[in-house]
């Protein structure tokens, strides 16, 4: 994790998911992307476990870049998954491990079949 190239954001916005703040970003090519700490605890699943998934799937891992966040403790160095592969990430997530009726495992499940 510390050997890759830290990006800075142009932009920087913070966005609610299931009424938790998720942090989403503009990356400095323009391409869009998501803070993968603050999705991965709102979905209560392990974000370092889930940067080393992401880093094993051929699929994904060249959308996995490391941006400087600035959050309310100051800026720090944070996983971030370009969008294009959000919907990939999601559709990989094991929802059984999540309670049955957790709305945000009914939100993972109804990615669209033609993401996954």
């Amino acid at each position: 994790m510390s050997d890759e190239q830290e990006l800075i954001p142009i932009e920087q916005h913070t966005l609610t998911f299931y009424g938790k703040p998720i942090i989403v970003v503009r990356l400095p090519d323009g391409r869009p992307g998501v803070v993968l700490r603050f999705l991965c605890e709102n979905l209560h699943i392990d974000t370092n476990a889930q940067v080393q998934r992401v880093q094993r799937s051929e699929p994904m891992a060249e959308d996995l870049v490391f941006t400087r966040v600035e959050t309310p403790g100051g800026a720090q160095r944070m996983a971030t998954l370009v969008l294009r592969s959000i919907a990939y990430w999601f559709a990989t997530i094991d929802t059984r491990r999540m309670e049955k009726d957790d709305p945000r495992r009914l939100a993972i499940v109804a990615v669209p079949a033609g993401s996954r």
